[in-house]
């Protein structure tokens, strides 16, 4: 999906790279319309000799955006970290699928044109508008998206595309002398179990408490609060225990 304006001094793009000099790469950005140039000193760290020797025409390229005057786009290819290059062509990769994935729904129903637009006012990404329509459809409806569309593709992205799951562990020591010790421990253990989690038996004291998650910040702030919830309800029912990550 092209972007609209003009990208932003800072901001990593993808181009391909169109023509090749002595002392510069001409870039074609894949997601504006928009030719940008390469000095051959932000082309690699150190000394080059050769250009040619760093890329080709042809080639896709991830780069930075130094300086943007509106008639000249200056690009670096060597501030844009091993990590940034990664994310950014990933990104890439899944918003192309998402095109092909969005020409399939619309194959079914009408309004292609507005809902597009649409999508690159409000969201700015297709792939985006996938994920949110197969969890929270009412808010691609808040912004316009006719329902029949928001349910067409959250059925279409949960048919189509596998997600990622993260699985978080932790141990859970937690015992009681008291002569209703074992129905206190449950009680700790089933406050833990109605936050999402699974409690899974290894040994007296030890239990493994784990529960899965497809977005590993949500999974952070789960584990945060049970662990909170840990240290309240022991104190609560007078038992000793730890909680600690595996």
């Amino acid at each position: 999906m092209k972007k609209s304006g003009a990208p932003k001094r800072g901001e990593i793009v993808i181009g391909k790279v169109e023509r090749i000099t002595p002392y510069s790469v001409l870039v074609k950005l894949l997601e504006y319309d928009s030719m940008g140039m390469v000095h051959i000193s932000e082309v690699s760290s150190g000394w080059v000799k050769d250009i040619r020797h760093y890329v080709h025409v042809g080639e896709t390229v991830v780069t930075k955006i130094m300086k943007n005057d509106r008639s000249y786009l200056a690009l670096s290819i060597r501030r844009v970290s091993k990590n940034q290059k990664a994310e950014k062509i990933k990104e890439y990769n899944l918003e192309r699928r998402a095109e092909k994935m969005f020409s399939i729904v619309a194959k079914k129903l009408s309004g292609k044109d507005k809902v597009m637009r649409l999508i690159v006012d409000n969201f700015g990404s297709i792939y985006k508008v996938f994920e949110l329509a197969a969890k929270k459809p009412e808010l691609l409806m808040k912004k316009g998206i006719p329902e029949e569309w928001a349910n067409e593709m959250g059925e279409f992205f949960m048919n189509n595309v596998k997600q990622k799951t993260f699985e978080f562990k932790c141990v859970v020591e937690v015992s009681s002398i008291d002569p209703k010790g074992v129905d206190k421990v449950k009680k700790v253990l089933t406050s833990l179990e109605k936050l999402g989690t699974e409690i899974i038996y290894i040994s007296s004291p030890k239990y493994l408490m784990r529960f899965t998650t497809q977005n590993p910040k949500e999974g952070e702030k789960l584990i945060l609060k049970a662990t909170k919830k840990f240290e309240s309800v022991i104190s609560k029912y007078g038992c000793e225990g730890s909680i600690s990550r595996v």
